[in-house]
């Protein structure tokens, strides 16, 4: 049955015979004609291959039959949906080919019973369905058959297509329609469809649903995209809704995806950030407002105008700004800047201005306050500014001083003076000055008068002359008045009237000369004069002088009440000294009165009343009460208080101020300026509470200071101005190991571990120190002791240390020690404090057999095996167990060894040698050498 070609023998006939000849054909060639067969064919008939392998063997064999001749066989290839090289044109392949053709013979004989042939796979960066080619098997040679002749070759695609956005970040503004996404290919070549699909994702922007949305429209998606040759990009619309609501940037993503392997997405991922159009206009609810000075205080209210809800806050700044009241020194109202907030419910924020109560009369006078913001949406509105009108409640005490005048006719004129009495003037006032009537009656005894006096700050007195008429008869004393009166409802006029006495000339006059007095209180005292003011005394007059208390009292002067004064053609005037007593009362100008009477009917008196007015020495001490408070962060608020030394009969104002230290407001306390009055009926304390912020940031004890001051002359603050408030930080932060837990080879020589903030934040350094103990793992042998402070801060929240693992090159099991953290901080809560850190053994010993082969006669009793540690040093037990396997020798009848088996061998520090022994049977069969294994596991 083998194929072997024609074959050939020859036949001869020769004979011993001598007389026989041979020939014509003494020999014959016989021919023996081959009839066997023999199958080639392909094994196997199809083949896989990657594109990337480069290259793909077939191979062809005998399938059936031998040989003992050659047989030639041509293979070569043919085109499927895969294109040879050979169907181009050129030097090169193909353009667009998938391998390169072949056609080559393939060569059989007796010892040559498989062929094969490599054909070469061209790897391209299309990316394409998995194509496929054929080999065929062609032969001239009758005598062999081809089964299988062809086979099929395919080429695995392993080419990809990048497809992504391009770009990739979006930005569209709400009022645009649409934003259009551009997914494109953006690297690689495509022979076939690959389908991609897009979705999109809430972000802070989001879809609702079709009947709802809210910022964008995600209906209709998600959508495929389907790239193929002809379509390697795709422009996607999404409806961008434009709502009424002001609000943050926000943003939705558009996401690729594929389940085609041959697809990668990059960018797979598109952020479109939609950029807000709404505008928010605030403005104030008023364009004016009337506030009383003596109010303290004007709330005014900004409020949101614009349609359209907020989402997100909006801050406008308020500020003040002068008109014809004045915010320097405070003097009309507190300049004010404040940033108001407006947000989510909040469509309405309110303040206050201090107004400022003094004691001056002033025309109405206003400052404006405008709204002003930094926000990108921000639109201005009518009532930008509204403006303040502060009006004037104070008064001013207008009235004649003095108030009764005593006029010789032969003088012919009386002058009459209106003064400002109590109060202060920032504007004009006018007063309106007339005569009336008495028992002196104009034209015959005076020439009346009415005429407008205008006082004002430099212009507090006003005098008119009025006339005096000499009738030339001889006549009692007449008396007519000088009256005020005004349309001016701040004007207090007293005293309003005043009386004056027209004498004839021969009439004697005594008086005080002069009406009025004014003395400090630390003066021992006051001269009164009383004196002949008109006529000629030829006898002795007695009038008699009379102390009257006013706001003044016999506490605050002395003297001697009633005291007759004895006038004579030698004493015409007389001297009246009244002690005034110095107290220690912080006090007004007090006013007490002499009067003059007298019983001689021949005697007029005029001026028969003096005013002493006694103006105040005394100072008050005003501190604050402690040099220092101390505060906890989260008591909310610290009451500091202000003492005054002395006594008081006014009020006395001071003010109480904060300003920054180590503490900053308003995140650690809220800035406070204010008045605090004390009257004659308060206590001589009074207190104030600072709002004091509660954070969570450990940041320390924080301090301000607290400042007392005044405009009052008579205050003397100390001996504590100011006083430090320290704000103690009750806060906490966690600082531990981050993991808890650590493990390391012995070989790897170090260990880091790493302590950071857990919980909390710091806006301070805090120390924490880390150290290590011993646990099963001991310093030095195991490791190198540790122990470094760690610094944390706001900016360095975790702190890692590397600790030395010291290899011994002993066999140990594993072994522990700790690291420990510890601190002084009161703030710092240590969790976890502690962290174990496990060596892992990185030493091996070696174990076996010393030596590993034995031989043994049958007759020996037994053979010893011996297991020792050959390598490496132990700290530990080790297990090793010993299996005595078969082998051509057996334990089992008839038994050629036994022994224990499996057996359990124990190694330690102290046994490194274990010697097993084996019993060896005699037998009376003659056999070959037999072996049998022992094996460690």
């Amino acid at each position: 049955t083998v194929v072997e070609g024609n074959e050939t023998f020859t036949v001869t006939v020769t004979s011993n015979d001598t007389t026989v000849q041979t020939g014509p054909n003494s020999n014959s060639t016989v021919t023996i004609i081959d009839n066997d067969e023999l199958t080639i064919g392909f094994d196997p008939s199809t083949y896989t291959v990657n594109e990337t392998d480069m290259t793909v063997q077939v191979c062809a064999s005998i399938q059936d039959g031998s040989l003992q001749r050659d047989a030639v066989v041509t293979l070569s290839t043919s085109d499927g949906t895969a294109t040879g090289a050979s169907s181009g044109s050129g030097s090169g392949p193909m353009v667009g080919a998938d391998y390169s053709d072949v056609t080559v013979e393939l060569t059989f004989d007796e010892n040559t019973t498989e062929a094969c042939v490599d054909i070469s796979i061209i790897d391209d960066d299309i990316v394409e369905d998995t194509e496929d080619f054929s080999v065929t098997l062609a032969t001239d040679d009758s005598a062999v058959m081809l089964e299988p002749d062809s086979a099929i070759v395919n080429i695995l695609d392993q080419d990809q297509i990048t497809i992504g956005f391009d770009p990739d970040d979006y930005t569209v503004a709400e009022g645009t329609p649409t934003v259009n996404l551009f997914v494109s290919v953006i690297g690689g070549t495509l022979e076939r469809s690959v389908t991609v699909v897009l979705s999109l994702e809430d972000g802070t922007a989001t879809f609702t649903s079709q009947d709802s949305p809210m910022d964008y429209n995600g209906a209709g998606f998600p959508v495929s995209l389907v790239f193929d040759e002809g379509t390697t990009s795709f422009n996607i619309s999404v409806p961008i809704e434009d709502d009424n609501i002001l609000e943050n940037p926000e943003n939705f993503n558009a996401v690729l995806s594929s389940t085609d392997p041959a697809a990668v997405l990059d960018p797979d991922t598109a952020t479109v950030t939609i950029t807000d159009n709404d505008v928010v206009s605030i403005g104030f609810d008023m364009d004016s407002d009337d506030v009383g000075e003596s109010a303290g205080s004007v709330q005014v209210c900004a409020i949101v105008t614009s349609d359209g809800d907020l989402e997100r806050n909006v801050t406008v700044t308020v500020s003040t700004s002068d008109g014809s009241a004045s915010s320097v020194g405070s003097v009309d109202y507190t300049a004010t800047t404040v940033d108001l907030t407006f947000g989510p419910g909040i469509d309405e924020v309110c303040f206050d201005v201090p107004i400022t109560d003094d004691q001056i009369v002033e025309a109405t006078e206003d400052f404006q306050i405008e709204i002003t913001s930094n926000d990108p949406n921000f639109q201005p509105s009518t009532n930008m500014t509204t403006t303040i009108n502060i009006i004037d409640d104070d008064t001013v005490t207008i009235g004649f001083e003095p108030s009764s005048y005593i006029v010789s006719e032969a003088d012919m004129i009386v002058q009459v003076c209106a003064e400002i009495r109590v109060g202060d003037l920032q504007r004009n006032a006018v007063v309106n000055l007339f005569t009336v009537n008495g028992s002196a009656t104009a034209p015959d005894d005076f020439a009346p008068v009415n005429v407008q006096l205008t006082f004002s700050d430099t212009n507090t007195k006003e005098c008119v002359n009025i006339t005096i008429e000499a009738e030339g008869l001889n006549e009692a004393p007449e008396v007519f008045s000088a009256n005020l009166t005004t349309d001016d409802s701040s004007v207090i006029l007293d005293p309003q009237s005043a009386a004056i006495t027209i004498i004839d000339n021969d009439t004697l006059i005594i008086g005080f000369n002069p009406a009025t007095y004014t003395v400090t209180e630390g003066t021992p005292t006051v001269d009164l004069v009383v004196s002949v003011l008109s006529g000629n005394l030829a006898r002795d007059v007695d009038v008699t002088l009379t102390l009257q208390d006013g706001t003044a009292t016999g506490m605050d002067y002395s003297g001697p009440s009633p005291l007759v004064l004895l006038f004579s053609p030698s004493v015409m005037s007389i001297t009246v000294p009244v002690t005034i007593e110095d107290d220690d009362i912080l006090e007004n100008p007090e006013t007490f009165s002499a009067v003059l009477t007298s019983a001689d009917t021949e005697v007029v008196l005029q001026p028969d009343v003096a005013t002493v007015t006694i103006s105040d020495n005394d100072n008050v001490g005003v501190s604050v009460e402690d040099p220092s408070y101390t505060v906890d962060e989260s008591d909310g608020t610290v009451e500091v208080c202000v003492v005054l030394n002395g006594t008081i009969e006014r009020n006395v104002s001071v003010t109480i101020s904060t300003s920054d230290g180590s503490a900053i407001a308003p995140e650690d306390y809220t800035s406070t300026e204010t008045d605090l009055t004390f009257t004659p009926d308060d206590s001589n304390k009074m207190c104030v509470n600072i709002p004091i912020g509660n954070d969570t940031v450990v940041e320390g004890n924080e301090n301000f200071t607290v400042t007392v001051t005044s405009n009052d002359p008579t205050v003397q603050i100390g001996p504590n101005s100011n006083s430090t408030v320290t704000i103690t930080d009750n806060d906490d932060v966690t600082i531990g190991f981050d993991p808890s837990t650590y493990s390391v080879n012995e070989a790897s020589m170090t260990v880091q571990v790493c302590a950071r903030i857990l919980d909390g934040s710091l806006q301070r350094d805090a120390v924490v120190t880390l150290s290590t103990s011993d646990g099963t793992a001991t310093a030095p042998d195991d490791y190198t002791t540790v122990s470094v402070p760690l610094t944390f801060s706001g900016s360095n929240t975790m702190e890692c240390v590397d600790i030395s693992i010291n290899a011994d090159g002993i066999d140990e099991v594993n072994e522990m020690f700790s690291v420990n953290l510890d601190t002084d901080d009161s703030s710092v809560i240590l969790d976890p404090q502690s962290a174990p850190v496990t060596i892992i053994d990185g030493d091996v010993p070696v174990i076996g057999f010393n030596p590993a082969t034995y031989t043994v006669t049958e007759g020996t009793p037994t053979v010893d095996l011996v297991v020792a540690v050959l390598n490496g040093t132990l700290d530990r037990t080790v297990i090793v167990t010993l299996t005595l396997q078969d082998g051509t020798a057996t334990a089992t009848p008839p038994e050629d060894y036994n022994g224990t088996s499996p057996m359990t061998l124990e190694f330690s520090s102290s046994v490194m040698s274990i010697t097993v022994p084996v019993t060896i049977v005699d037998d009376d069969i003659l056999e070959n050498p037999e072996t049998f294994s022992a094996v460690l596991t």
